[in-house]
């Protein structure tokens, strides 16, 4: 068990971490590649952002959607760069300007490419997006939420700061885009829906959080049992396949329900009709 236990985690991480470390090359004399995941996480994102918007969005500003096209990408790890007193990552990133700038500038001024996104089977492409949003996010909170406290200056043993940060990480753009409305051409700031009723995302966050910081933190395991800790690299590839299947979770759930929904209304129109 544990010998099989330990060939499925070597294949989870070399899969994880070789999937991160894909690039796609560009034409530009100082950023040459880019990273394959955050392309297509950008991809989903700008999608998405367009699809809810549908006809509003020649309504948006070019620096309205990109700040809310930011705010929903990185949103989570800035807040907790800002909770630590740290600098924001994403100002030390160009390649992450360029990357969901460019996207996001593609999705709204090219119909062409808007129209292509729309037009791959979306059974096929959904899943695809949902892999690297979820490698990014699992990889985001154990690295940036959870090893960035014990690692940091706030120092190791703060588990309740681990536990925040992480969930933060992975759910903290959902948070900011609920509170302000960041999906509707005009903003205004209400309670997040998501506090009161956490959805799969936030959810997911925290489990990943805590499962990276029970499953790193030697000092937690009863004696004699620390050998069953794992490596950070380790726990960082199985936090990434948690929050996929999370995701998946919510995208399976989420065509159920509205296949449900299709067949209740189908049923009540051919009531309507016998009456």
């Amino acid at each position: 068990w544990v010998l099989a236990m330990a060939s499925i985690t070597d294949l989870v991480v070399s899969t994880v971490f070789y999937l991160t470390e894909l690039t796609l090359p560009i034409p530009l004399p100082y950023i040459s590649s880019i990273s394959l995941l955050s392309f297509l996480h950008a991809v989903q994102v700008s999608q998405a952002y367009r699809n809810i918007l549908k006809e509003n969005h020649v309504r948006i500003g070019w620096f309205q959607g990109l700040f809310a096209i930011i705010m929903m990408a990185a949103g989570g790890g800035s807040t907790v760069c800002l909770l630590r007193g740290e600098p924001v990552g994403i100002l030390r990133n160009d390649a992450f300007w360029a990357v969901y700038g460019g996207v996001y500038f593609l999705t709204f001024s090219n119909e062409y490419f808007f129209s292509l996104l729309n037009g791959i089977p979306q059974t096929l492409l959904q899943p695809i997006l949902i892999v690297a949003d979820g490698i990014l996010r699992g990889v985001a909170v154990a690295k940036i939420g959870v090893d960035g406290v014990r690692l940091g200056d706030i120092g190791p043993g703060k588990y309740v700061a681990m536990l925040l940060c992480g969930t933060l990480c992975g759910g903290g753009g959902g948070i900011w885009a609920d509170a302000f409305r960041l999906t509707q051409h005009t903003w205004s700031f209400s309670t997040p829906r998501v506090l009161l009723a956490p959805g799969v995302d936030l959810k997911a966050s925290f489990v990943v959080a805590l499962f990276y910081m029970l499953s790193t933190s030697e000092e937690l395991f009863p004696q004699g049992m620390e050998h069953h800790v794992l490596k950070p690299i380790e726990a960082q590839a199985w936090s990434a396949v948690l929050m996929t299947s999370a995701l998946m979770y919510r995208m399976i759930n989420g065509q159920l329900q509205s296949k449900k929904a299709v067949e209740i209304s189908e049923k009540t129109a051919e009531k309507e009709k016998d009456q």
